[in-house]
């Protein structure tokens, strides 16, 4: 779980092996008070140094955290995260996403999010392809109770 913030998504995972990095010392100890018996949760980069010792990954999550990468920062991360992975794993992502016929409030929350590389689908895509031979996302308007439109990829080494 890469910028794994205050480790949540830990709530909704039964027994996992789970690895959690974020670099905010808030979020990191948020996380270790509330789950940090139930994995392994890092205040540090997700960065090459980590693969030496980080066993082979099911899953990937980014949550949030795309947008806040300019192309060559993903990309770098994408082809880290691809190494991470085992060979039938996934990387799944979720960042707030510019579309055709969107509200004007999903329009304007995005405008005011801190990442300052928010996409549209077809640019985020065009990213993870860039890595990974299987790429689908799907834009989703129902994740939270404002108005805000989201593309959750999924991609496949």
């Amino acid at each position: 779980d890469i910028g794994c913030g205050p480790g949540y998504v830990l709530s909704w995972l039964p027994e996992p092996q789970y690895y959690g990095f974020d670099v905010s010392p808030e979020y990191i100890r948020h996380a270790k008070d509330r789950y940090g018996t139930r994995g392994h949760i890092f205040c540090q980069y997700f960065e090459d140094a980590t693969l030496e010792w980080l066993p082979p990954v099911d899953v990937v999550l980014l949550m949030g955290v795309i947008h806040h990468l300019d192309d060559d920062e993903t990309v770098q991360l994408f082809r880290r995260v691809k190494r991470a992975m085992k060979a039938d794993g996934r990387l799944v992502t979720q960042d707030g996403c510019y579309r055709e016929g969107q509200s004007g409030i999903a329009r304007r929350l995005l405008d005011m999010d801190r990442g300052r590389f928010i996409r549209d689908e077809q640019a985020y895509l065009a990213l993870a392809a860039q890595v990974f031979p299987t790429v689908c996302g799907s834009i989703r308007d129902d994740f939270f109770r404002v108005p805000y439109t989201t593309l959750v990829m999924e991609c496949r080494p």
